[in-house]
């Protein structure tokens, strides 16, 4: 329940209106009377407009009015906006993550709780909803740890579906640290974040275990190159994002028919498996 609504997207009952009728302000135009339902007002020394006053004359009258805070709703014009009160009320007091991390380990994995967490996190360079839906799906069928070269939502996504533990490669220190913030953020605390510099084209990697998934989505390519996983890690499941980009699509098909692997290409992305 909520004071009042903008009611570009409302819904209103009959005897909302038929109540409010009584009572409005009306002007004559030829031989009809109409009521002002919807006109801008003063209230304690604050300008409302049309729709605000209209929800405040409601409630006055002892009505209610209620928001579907998870209602999306879009809006095109030199931009395209799609969100929801419920998302946006989130952002502002920094639950995003905790709140797709708790979707996810609740089985509710769908593109638009992707597209609300990557609206938070505001980096454009991240996996898309096809690569983090890969990594929550993949990740709950996971049946050992899991390894991640790059950081970002897909840690999240994996740890969150995960029952074991996943540990993530990152280049840039202070990357690693952002991605130790957000794991405490959003209260996953099965990742090992391993800071491993970039040494002749790929990760500076320790001894690990062996893994049962794993996501390929580093070295920047300026750095290195990405078959450069290939060489360390051979897990049962490998999710691999740019798979677009020139020559590497041949390469991962090469690699998976040698290996023994089938490979499906999604959007931009590769599942090796």
């Amino acid at each position: 329940e909520v004071a009042g609504l903008p009611t570009g997207f409302i819904r209103i009952k009959r005897h909302v209106l038929e109540t409010l009728a009584v009572k409005a302000n009306k002007i004559v135009k030829g031989r009809t009377t109409m009521p002002i339902l919807f006109e801008r007002t003063f209230f304690e020394g604050t300008r409302l407009g049309g729709d605000l006053s209209f929800c405040k004359k409601w409630i006055q009258e002892g009505g209610s009015i209620w928001a579907a805070a998870n209602l999306h709703l879009g809006h095109v014009a030199k931009s395209i906006i799609y969100d929801s009160l419920a998302a946006s009320m989130r952002r502002k007091e920094g639950e995003t993550l905790r709140y797709m991390v708790e979707q996810i380990r609740a089985g509710n994995i769908t593109p638009g709780l992707f597209t609300e967490a990557r609206k938070f996190n505001g980096n454009h360079w991240g996996a898309l909803e096809d690569v983090l839906m890969m990594c929550a799906l993949l990740g709950k069928d996971a049946d050992g740890p899991v390894i991640e070269a790059g950081s970002g939502l897909t840690t999240l996504a994996l740890a969150a579906a995960c029952k074991h533990k996943v540990y993530c490669l990152e280049h840039d220190y202070e990357w690693a640290e952002k991605a130790r913030r957000m794991c405490a953020e959003a209260g996953v605390f099965n990742v090992s974040i391993i800071y491993a510099p970039i040494i002749d084209g790929w990760y500076d990697v320790p001894a690990l275990p062996e893994f049962a998934l794993g996501l390929n989505d580093g070295p920047p390519r300026a750095l290195g190159s990405r078959m450069g996983f290939f060489k360390h890690f051979k897990p049962k499941s490998i999710i691999c994002d740019d798979a677009d980009d020139k020559g590497y699509g041949e390469a991962l098909t090469e690699w998976a028919e040698a290996n023994g692997y089938r490979i499906d290409f999604v959007e931009r992305s590769a599942l090796l498996r």
